[in-house]
Parts: C-alpha cells; sequence; structure tokens
C-alpha cells in the first residue's frame, strides 16, 4: 500500500519495494534506480541486500533514511522485533555518519523515546532532535467500550454481542469495512468463543452461508496458514469493491497496509497494551470520515490482579504454574512467558554465547552456527523454560547410508530471537564490535570478509 501510495498518489515511479517475494528488486536498488526503496528490517539480514552497500564497484549512495514504526526497537515497547535492534549497529556501519536520519512513531512511551534516543545515539553520535506532534486527536472516531462476566456465561455472551454487531453487514443492510483484532490465530477445540482469528472467520462463514451471503467474511494472520498471493488476494478484495468486508485478524494486519475508508474496528479481548489498542483502532476512519471503535473484554477476578501485578519479581515459572486462573488476560501472559528468559537465564545465556563466539575466534572461523549455539545453551544451561523456547530436542536416526545410528539435534524459529538478543547485549556490553545473522543455506558473512 505504501509503495502504491508513493507511485500513484506522490507520481514517484522510480521507486521499488523488497521482501521475500520480491528480491529481484535488489537490483534496481543495487543500480540506483529506485529514488525510494522500502525494505524490512530483516533485510540487512541478507547477503543479497548487504552486497549493495558493501560493494565498492556499485558506488551506491544513500542520503536519507526513515525508520517507520521506530518503537519496534525498543524492548520496553508494545510492538518489540529483534530485527529492529541491529538496525542503528547496521547502519552505523554501511553508511556515513552525516546519512540524515528520522525515526517515526505514532506509540512511544516516554521508555521508548528513551530507547529511540540511545539506538540512534550509536549511529548518530549526536543528540537526537524529538519533534512532537501538535494534537494527535482522531475526533471522527466514536470508542465504545464493554466489560463481560465470562464466568457466568462461559464466554457465550461476548459472542452474541460480536454476532449481533457483524449480522447487519453480513446481511448486506450496511456495508461498513470491518476488522475485528483477535489475539491469536486458532482457539482450543470446541472454544468457539475464543479471540482467534481463523476459528471465528470458520463461524461467521458458516453464518454468513446460512443467510446465502458468500465471500463476505476472511481473516488475516501472519505464518504458514495463509501464503502470501492469498494475503495480497485477501487485501486486495478488502480494498475495492468486492463482497469481502469483515476481516478477522491477528496484530500481523498492520505494517505497510493502508486502507483509508475502514469503518469499524472491534477488538475481540484486550490488545497486550494500551499502545497496540491506541494504533489498532487508529485503522479505522483514515479518510476522516465518521468511524465506530469497540472493545470487548471479559472480567478478570481480583485473585488476578493481587498475584500478577502486586508481586515484585515475578519469575516466568510462576507465570507459567498460574496461567490456569488467568482469563482474560491469559493469551498475554502467555507470550509473555514464551518470550522472555529470567535475568538469570539470559546472563547465562550471553556468558555461553561469548564463549563459543571466543572459542571460534581463537580457530580462525569468522561464524558461528546456530545449532552448535543452542546445542551448547542445552547442555550447559539447566533451565526448562529455555528449553521448551527453542524447543530443542535430541533425536537418534540412521545416517544418509542406512548403515549406523547418529545422533541428530534440532531447535525451533525461535532460536534465533534468543540469539540475537544476546548478541545485541554483548554488543552494549562491548565485548563485541559487530556482528551479522545469516538465515538459509549460505552462511558467508559479508560483513565481516570486508
Amino acid at each position: 500500500d505504501q509503495h502504491e501510495h508513493i507511485c500513484n498518489k506522490l507520481g514517484i515511479i522510480h521507486s521499488t519495494y523488497i521482501n521475500s517475494a520480491h528480491t529481484e528488486n535488489i537490483e534496481l536498488f543495487k543500480k540506483g534506480k529506485s529514488l525510494i526503496t522500502l525494505v524490512s528490517p530483516e533485510r540487512f539480514f541478507s547477503e543479497k541486500f548487504l552486497d549493495a552497500f558493501i560493494n565498492p564497484k556499485l558506488g551506491l549512495q544513500i542520503g536519507f533514511v526513515v525508520i517507520d514504526e521506530a518503537h519496534c526497537l525498543s524492548e520496553w515497547g508494545h510492538d518489540f522485533r529483534t530485527s529492529y535492534l541491529c538496525l542503528s549497529h547496521n547502519l552505523g556501519r554501511l553508511l556515513p555518519s552525516e546519512t540524515f536520519l528520522m525515526a517515526l512513531t505514532g506509540t512511544a512511551s516516554h521508555s521508548v523515546f528513551r530507547d529511540i534516543e540511545n539506538e540512534f545515539f550509536y549511529f548518530k553520535k549526536k543528540a537526537t532532535k524529538a519533534i512532537y506532534a501538535n494534537d494527535m486527536r482522531r475526533t471522527n472516531l466514536q470508542i465504545f467500550v464493554k466489560r463481560f462476566d465470562n464466568k457466568a456465561t462461559n464466554g457465550m455472551d461476548i459472542l452474541e454481542e460480536l454476532s449481533d454487531n457483524l449480522i447487519p453487514t453480513i446481511l448486506g443492510t450496511n456495508k461498513k469495512k470491518t476488522l475485528v483484532f483477535t489475539k491469536t490465530k486458532t482457539a482450543r477445540a470446541n472454544d468457539i468463543s475464543a479471540s482467534a482469528c481463523i476459528s471465528l472467520s470458520h463461524h461467521f462463514t458458516v453464518l454468513a452461508k446460512q443467510y446465502r451471503r458468500e465471500n463476505v467474511v476472511g481473516y488475516f494472520s501472519g505464518g504458514e496458514e495463509l501464503t502470501e498471493e492469498e494475503r495480497d488476494s485477501i487485501l486486495s478484495r478488502f480494498k475495492g469493491d468486492s463482497n469481502l468486508r469483515i476481516i478477522f485478524a491477528t496484530k500481523a494486519f498492520g505494517m505497510g497496509i493502508d486502507i483509508k475508508d475502514i469503518r469499524k474496528t472491534i477488538h475481540y479481548g484486550l490488545p497486550s497494551s494500551m499502545e497496540s489498542l491506541y494504533q489498532q483502532i487508529g485503522r479505522a476512519g483514515r479518510d476522516g470520515e465518521p468511524s465506530d471503535c469497540y472493545i470487548y473484554f471479559k472480567k478478570e477476578s481480583n485473585e488476578v490482579y493481587n498475584f500478577f501485578f502486586s508481586k515484585e519479581g515475578l519469575r516466568i515459572k510462576e507465570i507459567e504454574e498460574n496461567m490456569n486462573i488467568l482469563d482474560e488476560l491469559g493469551t498475554n501472559f502467555y507470550f509473555i512467558q514464551n518470550a522472555n528468559l529470567d535475568v538469570l537465564t539470559e546472563k547465562e545465556v550471553s556468558a555461553q554465547i561469548y564463549h563459543e563466539i571466543q572459542l571460534r575466534n581463537s580457530r580462525g572461523d569468522d561464524c558461528v552456527d546456530c545449532k552448535t549455539i543452542c546445542r551448547a545453551l542445552f547442555d550447559r544451561i539447566e533451565d526448562a523454560h529455555l528449553t521448551k523456547i527453542l524447543r530443542a530436542r535430541k533425536t537418534v536416526v540412521r545416517n544418509e547410508n542406512n548403515m549406523e545410528w547418529v545422533e541428530e539435534f534440532s531447535i525451533s524459529s525461535n532460536a534465533k530471537i534468543v540469539i540475537e538478543r544476546a548478541l545485541y547485549r554483548l554488543f552494549l556490553l562491548g565485548e563485541i564490535e559487530m556482528w551479522n545473522v545469516v538465515y538459509g543455506p549460505d552462511i558467508t558473512n559479508p560483513m565481516y570478509t570486508h
């Protein structure tokens, strides 16, 4: 959407975007034929993309860098992404410090803003100048909040309220484009009231067919459930004049998407933070026309508030052991405990990774395989939660010639988050000067060899 806006509205046709589905556009970028190039932070882990910066034969000159959604680089932020941690580090390595740098965000708290300032100091070596918007109010948005007592109705009253809200759109009585934000993609078996976009989309698709209404409801999420082509098709239909009027979505419906005439957002359960809520209801009424924002959530017990919000030094293990008393906040705390380690464990992880780097450097190696690191963490740190995050496991299988049994070690995609965070901590401590994480079969390290 952002690229289309640059081309069609601003008339800058010499622009492009690079993602996993459009890597061919890297050649336009390398040759300097794109005045504006849109990329994700993950591109800085791609050797093909980095070659445009470090290959002296290309002579590529970049004068202006804009980081959108800059709150993502802060671990205090509501939408932290480990790939953003490396941005200032990589920009500092690849570009001269006089390169003009701008960071944009609409949802930065004071602590997040301090993080942004600190990050950019590594690159610019001088203080950041802040420019604040005069007025962030969206007077065309009307917000409705309703709390439900889930214990009394087993969650069915919140589902009935959602149905009452959506049925006029399903029937075609109104044609308001509606975006329903959910917490997860799929629900547990038989839990039709859960805040899960795929499950709810299926439920309301069946309901729409009973009224002989086809293709009115869809869903949008990250992960393997949808291909890139399917996501593009859903967005194109929702943006245009098709029958599709209701989309159930996770927070994946966000960056790079700009649909002006969404008339209604519904939060089916509380998001992870007030900043997330603020950003997501902002999807409605971007054309300035009146739009409605609904927030439905379930009431938690006093027991929950007292335990999870009054206790100092709450450990990950304690969260895990008490997940059963959570209702509305269950998903929120699941993601908290699933993505984080206790402080002492993080220190052990960083120390162990540093040891592996020292060992490889002493041998003259310029890279460390992630499986090697994770195996060392698995063998030397006794922490059940760390093992769970890595989903590390050993299996014994026959080799290719079926001659003898060999031991294999497998890890999850979450391992990269653990490793990237540890590398970042070591960088902040001054223990390592530079690093680059390369994904895929080609493990050459372009930043090291140059």
